[in-house]
C-alpha cells in the first residue's frame, strides 16, 4: 500500500492540547516524509493482518495507535471507545464504578470476547487491562501482531500524573500506582509477540517511528540465513533449519541474510538497570522469528541462568593489577565461569538445547560434538539438564586438562547416563574436521537417519544458535559498567579475549553491531598463534605449522572455524555482492593448500578493527604467579593469557589505548588446578584456602563422581569414528 505525501504531513504534524502537553513532537522532516511512506508499503510478518498494541495504562495505546493507523494508511480500533462502550452502552469509567474492581476484569474479559474477528487492515488498541483475562486475550491474539509497548515505569506515572487518572482496576486507597503496574507487568509479558522497546521521554511521532522500525526488522527476519559459501541463486534457510543442521550443506558456516538488529543508544540506556535475564529475554528477541513465544524464551533463560553460582551471571570486576605499559588504564575481569560446569561455553549451552527442543518437535535429534576442553562438557550438562536429546562428544585424548576429562567422562557416562565421550588419539582440529566432514556427508546422514531415527546437528560454535547467545554477556558487560558508573554509555571499551575457534570474539563483534560502543578486539592467543599472525599479515598458513599443547587446551586450535564468519560480515560491509565467494575461495584453499590470503582493503579493515598478541607457555605460568602474588586472585591459563597481553608492552600500540579494557575470564582455575598451582608455587590446598578463592560448588562435586572406567577411547581414524557413532545412535533412545 502507498501513502501521499499530503496524508503523511497532516498525520505527522497533528496536534492536540493533550499531546503536546504529555507527549513532545516533531516537525515533519524530509527524511520523516521518505520513512512514512517506505514504512506505510511494508508488510507485517507472514500471516499477520492486524496491529494489535497493548501495554500498561499510560503507555499511550490509543494515542500512538491512532497516529500508527494514520501513518500506514489503516483502520484504528480502540478498545474502550470503539466497542467496550458501545457493548456497555456506558462509559467505561461509569461501568467500573458500577461493579467495581474486582468485578470489572471479568466482566470486560466476556465483553472483549465479542470483539469481530474477521476485521483486517487495522491496529487495535487494548485496555490495559485486557491482558488480564486469558480467554479474552486467546480470541484477540488470533486477530494479528501484538506488539507490547515497553514504556519506562517512570515516563508512565508521570503522565498518569499528568492525567490525573483514577479509572485504572485496582487503584484503591494504600495500593500505589507503581505496585498496580508491576503486579500487572506477568500479564503483557504473557501474551506480546513482538517488543517495542521505548526510549525514556518518547512522544508519539518518535514512538510510531521505533514500532515501524521494530516492525521491520521482524519482518526482514523472515530473510533467513545463507551459508557463508552460498552462491547468489542460493535460497535461505529458516532458523529452524539452521539450529537443526548445524552446518551448512556447502561445508559453510550459517549467517543472517536479513540486517543485524540495532538498539539505539536511548534503548540500550533502558536496560542499563536490568537483570542478566531481562537483558537476555531483550537482546534475543532481536534475533528470534515471532513463532518462538517470547513467554516459552522467558522461561527457557530462567531455566538456563537458575544454574549459574552468581546472582548476576556474568560479573564484571575490577582488575586492579599495576600496567607499566597502559598507566591509568581501567582493567576489567568478566567472570564467565559462574555456570555448571565452570566455563564460558555454559552460557549458550544451557540455552541453546532448550531453543533447539522446541525447533526438533518430534524429530530424533542427535548432537555430536568436537571439543578442546570445555564445550563438550557444557554440551553433556545442557543437553542432558534441560532435554532428551542425546550427546556424543569427541575429544583429544592428552590434549585437555585430566580435570576437563573427569568432569566431562564423569558427566556423560555417570550423571546423565545417555551421552557418549570418546577420547581420540589426535588433536582438536582433527577432532572438528572429523565432525565438519560427517555434516558434510548426505549420503552417510541419510543411512543413518534411516537404521537409527537421528539426525545430527551440532553444539560446537559453527553452529549459529551456540554462537547467539555469547552476545548476551558482551553487551551485558558493557552495561554493567555503565550501571556501575565506571563510564557512560558511548564511551569506548575495548575488548579482550582469549582465543580459538574465535566464536566468542565473533559474539562480542555482534554485540557491536547491536549498538553497544565496543572499541578494539584485543585477540590473545597462547603458542598456537595463527590468529595473530593471520590479524596482522592478512595470511593463514597452516603449510608449516603443528598443533602445539599448552596449559591453555581450550586454545590449542590452529583452523578457526568462525574467521569464516568473519570474513564473510567484513567482506560484506566493503560492499563486495560476492561476499560468499571470498569465504568459500578462503577456506577452500585453507583445506586443499593450508594457507590463504586476503585482499588488501580486507586487512587493512582487520588491522583497524584487532589488535593482536601472543603469549608464551613460560609468560602464561609468570603471569599466574605475579597475579596472584600481587592481588590474590587466581587466574585460570586461559585469562592468564589474555591479561598477559597488557604487560610489558606485550600488546602493541599499548602506550597510545586509553579505552577501559574488559578482559573475558572463560574458566574457573580449578579445572587447570595442577598447572595453576604450579605456576603460582602453591599447593591446591593452600590455594583454596587463600582469602580470595572463590569455590566452584558444581565442578567440584562433578569431580568427586568420576572414575577412570569412564574413559573409552576410540582410534582416531573417520572411519572407525562413523561406526562407532552409528553404533551408539541406533542404541540410544531418545
Amino acid at each position: 500500500m502507498t501513502i501521499t505525501l499530503s496524508i503523511a504531513q497532516r498525520v505527522w504534524t497533528l496536534r492536540t492540547p493533550f499531546l503536546s502537553g504529555l507527549y513532545p513532537t516533531s516537525s515533519l522532516t524530509r527524511a520523516g516524509l521518505r520513512l512514512v511512506a517506505s514504512h506505510a508499503a511494508k508488510r507485517l510478518p507472514r500471516g499477520k493482518e492486524n496491529i494489535v498494541l497493548l501495554g500498561p495504562p499510560g503507555a499511550g495505546k490509543t494515542s500512538v495507535g491512532s497516529r500508527l493507523a494514520s501513518v500506514l494508511n489503516l483502520s484504528h480500533l480502540d478498545i474502550d471507545s470503539d466497542h467496550l462502550e458501545k457493548v456497555w452502552q456506558c462509559p467505561v469509567a461509569k461501568k467500573l464504578a458500577q461493579i467495581g474492581g474486582d468485578r470489572f476484569v471479568e466482566e470486560e474479559g466476556q465483553a472483549t470476547l465479542q470483539f469481530p474477528s474477521d476485521i483486517k487492515n487495522s491496529v487495535v488498541s487494548l485496555t490495559g487491562s485486557n491482558p488480564m483475562h486469558a480467554e479474552a486475550m486467546q480470541h484477540i491474539s488470533k486477530l494479528g501482531l501484538l506488539v507490547y509497548l515497553d514504556v519506562d515505569s517512570q515516563d508512565i506515572l508521570q503522565r498518569l500524573e499528568a492525567m490525573k487518572v483514577n479509572r485504572i482496576v485496582g487503584q484503591t486507597e494504600g495500593i500505589s500506582m507503581a505496585t498496580i503496574l508491576q503486579g500487572r507487568q506477568k500479564f503483557y509479558e504473557r501474551w506480546y509477540q513482538v517488543r517495542a522497546i521505548i526510549p525514556r521521554g518518547c512522544g508519539i511521532n518518535e514512538t510510531v517511528d521505533v514500532i515501524m522500525k521494530t516492525l521491520d526488522h521482524h519482518t526482514d527476519l523472515e530473510k533467513g540465513y545463507i551459508s557463508t559459501r552460498a552462491r547468489a541463486e542460493t535460497e535461505s534457510t529458516d532458523l529452524q533449519g539452521v539450529i537443526l543442521r548445524g552446518l551448512a550443506p556447502d561445508g559453510g558456516l550459517y549467517v543472517p541474510r536479513y540486517q543485524l538488529p540495532r538498539l539505539s543508544e536511548e534503548q540500550w540506556q533502558r536496560l542499563t538497570p536490568l537483570t542478566f535475564q531481562e537483558r537476555a529475554l531483550r537482546i534475543l528477541e532481536q534475533w528470534l522469528p515471532v513463532d518462538m513465544p517470547h513467554v516459552r524464551l522467558n522461561t527457557v533463560l530462567e531455566k538456563a541462568y537458575s544454574s549459574f553460582e552468581h546472582h548476576g551471571v556474568a560479573p564484571v570486576i575490577p582488575f586492579d593489577v599495576s600496567r607499566p605499559t597502559a598507566p591509568g588504564r581501567r582493567l576489567f575481569l568478566q567472570e564467565l565461569f559462574w555456570g555448571p560446569t565452570a566455563s564460558f561455553k555454559d552460557l549458550s549451552l544451557q540455552v541453546m538445547p532448550q531453543i533447539l527442543e522446541q525447533y526438533a518437535g518430534d524429530q530424533k535429534v542427535a548432537m555430536l560434538v568436537a571439543t578442546s576442553g570445555d564445550t563438550g562438557s557444557a554440551a553433556v550438562d545442557g543437553f542432558a539438564r534441560h532435554t532428551r536429546i542425546p550427546v556424543s562428544v569427541l575429544y583429544p585424548r592428552g590434549g585437555v586438562s585430566q580435570q576437563q576429562e573427569q568432569q566431562l567422562t564423569a558427566l556423560a557416562h555417570r550423571v546423565f547416563g545417555h551421552c557418549n565421550a570418546a577420547g581420540i588419539s589426535e588433536n582438536f582440529d582433527f577432532c572438528q574436521q572429523v565432525v565438519k566432514d560427517i555434516f558434510n556427508d548426505s549420503v552417510w546422514s541419510s543411512e543413518l537417519l534411516s537404521s537409527s531415527g537421528f539426525s545430527l546437528s551440532s553444539a560446537n560454535s559453527i553452529n549459529w544458535m551456540r554462537l547467539l547467545p555469547q552476545v548476551i554477556h558482551h553487551a551485558s558487560g558493557y552495561l554493567d559498567l555503565v550501571r556501575d558508573k565506571h563510564i557512560a554509555f558511548g564511551d569506548p571499551v575495548d575488548i579482550c579475549i582469549p582465543t580459538g575457534n574465535f566464536g566468542n570474539m565473533m559474539s562480542a563483534i555482534y554485540a557491536k553491531r547491536m549498538g553497544i560502543p565496543f572499541g578494539k578486539f584485543v585477540v590473545a592467543s597462547n603458542s598456537n598463534n595463527i590468529l595473530e599472525e593471520f590479524l596482522t599479515t592478512g595470511v593463514y598458513d597452516l603449510r608449516m605449522r603443528s598443533l602445539v599443547q599448552t596449559i591453555s587446551p581450550s586454545m590449542d586450535i590452529l583452523r578457526s572455524s568462525n574467521v569464516e564468519r568473519l570474513l564473510h560480515l567484513l567482506a560484506s560491509d566493503l560492499g563486495d555482492l560476492s561476499a560468499s565467494t571470498t569465504a568459500r575461495t578462503s577456506f577452500t584453499s585453507l583445506l586443499q593448500d593450508g594457507v590463504f590470503t586476503v585482499p588488501r582493503d580486507l586487512l587493512q579493515v582487520l588491522r583497524e578493527m584487532f589488535v593482536a598478541a601472543s603469549v608464551s607457555e613460560a609468560e602464561c605460568r609468570d603471569e599466574m604467579y605475579r597475579v596472584y602474588h600481587d592481588t590474590g586472585y587466581i587466574l585460570d591459563p586461559h585469562t592468564a593469557v589474555a591479561t598477559r597481553c597488557f604487560r610489558d608492552d606485550k600488546t602493541p600500540g599499548a602506550k597510545h589505548f586509553s579505552s577501559p579494557v574488559v578482559i573475558s575470564s572463560t574458566a574457573h582455575w580449578e579445572k587447570f588446578p595442577v598447572q595453576v598451582a604450579d605456576a603460582i608455587g602453591q599447593e591446591c590446598s593452600r590455594l583454596r584456602a587463600s582469602p580470595a578463592y572463590k569455590r566452584h560448588t558444581r565442578l567440584a562435586e562433578c569431580l568427586q563422581l568420576y572414575s577412570s572406567a569412564d574413559v573409552r577411547t576410540v582410534d582416531a581414524s573417520p572411519e572407525r569414528i562413523r561406526q562407532e557413532l552409528s553404533t551408539w545412535c541406533s542404541t540410544t533412545r531418545k
